[in-house]
């Protein structure tokens, strides 16, 4: 049965709504193990991760520090430490291979140094780029990417993370006041975002994620990181990914162009499709349950919203599928029918 729903994700997220050209950058993802009472965390660990930050540019690198003990210890600090599976701090690693880094900065730095060299030296096999739109306490993100080549038995998800640039807070080896640098706050929707499913190459697959906005936000202090992984047995695997500098998005008309972005959502007995503005992009639609039935067809009108009879649908996990000219989209939604 989840076979069945996965290959409907996979049918139903072929979408060509992207406003901008995808990025055929290949980057790498250096992470680093931390928490605040950890002391090496605050020497050697430290100035490596100034050096790192202080030498990769966006083009080659997304880094983050992210902390799944101490302080600043949260959720998602914990997911990514489950996933790369390290048992002590700080650890270092490219991708998902430990840099088995130590008190040896500059040895540590060109070690990590080779592996980003050798993994952006690769042929790019993701394509990807971003619309982020911040209104008021939310934000969206709509994640477009193609593959250039088959990954066999690949498990694609896209997602997104808020990371703060500076974040003021204890440290062991720096003090009370220490500047954390690039820290990871918290993911958009999922830790590990939305599932697309096995994909083929070149085609243009789209992802939306929505969130909350973190707490105290301010945007010329943050940054969103687009991360496209593959998930291999219990680990989620970096492929390809890009940040986005808030700073420089400076207003909500600049971000993206707004007709494409849609939320679903359960109002008592209906699923509403909300659109930002009048809707242009589609004109019908279907509702999937987690069989892969249709329960649902409909129509869309050139409205802001559209409402569909969801009294006599069990609870459980649906996949809504806009059809419109300019291709499909999809996203899931869970009915609570009591």
């Amino acid at each position: 049965m989840k076979r069945i729903f996965v290959y409907i994700l996979l049918f139903f997220n072929i979408v060509a709504l992207q406003s901008q050209e995808l990025d055929w950058t290949q980057r790498s993802l250096i992470t680093k193990k931390s928490a605040t009472w950890c002391p090496y965390c605050g020497t050697w660990g430290w100035q490596l991760y100034d050096n790192l930050l202080n030498n990769f540019s966006d083009s080659e690198a997304i880094l983050w520090t992210h902390h799944y003990s101490g302080d600043l210890m949260n959720p998602i600090g914990n997911a990514m430490a489950e996933n790369f599976k390290a048992s002590s701090q700080p650890v270092f690693f490219v991708n998902n291979t430990n840099a088995y880094a130590n008190s040896d900065i500059n040895t540590s730095f060109n070690n990590i140094k080779n592996y980003v060299t050798a993994n952006n030296s690769n042929s790019t096999v993701i394509g990807l780029n971003s619309e982020i739109v911040l209104t008021n306490s939310k934000v969206d993100v709509m994640i477009n990417f193609e593959l250039s080549e088959d990954i066999p038995d690949a498990e694609i998800y896209g997602a997104a993370y808020f990371v703060e640039k500076s974040k003021i807070a204890n440290q062991s080896g720096q003090g009370s006041n220490a500047n954390h640098k690039n820290y990871l706050v918290s993911p958009i929707g999922d830790n590990f975002g939305n599932l697309v499913g096995v994909v083929e190459s070149n085609q243009v697959y789209n992802v939306m994620l929505s969130g909350d906005l973190p707490a105290e936000f301010d945007k010329s202090n943050y940054i969103v990181d687009v991360i496209v992984w593959n998930k291999v047995d219990d680990t989620y695997r970096f492929v390809n990914g890009k940040s986005f500098d808030l700073q420089l998005l400076e207003t909500k008309d600049q971000l993206v162009d707004k007709t494409g972005i849609y939320k679903c959502y359960q109002s008592n007995n209906q699923i509403v499709i909300s659109f930002d503005i009048a809707n242009e992009y589609f004109n019908s639609g279907k509702i999937y349950n987690s069989e892969g039935r249709v329960v649902r067809d409909f129509l869309i009108r050139n409205t802001s919203n559209t409402y569909i009879d969801s009294k006599d649908l069990e609870s459980g996990i649906y996949l809504i599928a806009l059809n419109g000219e300019k291709g499909i989209s999809t996203s899931k939604l869970y009915l609570s029918n009591n």
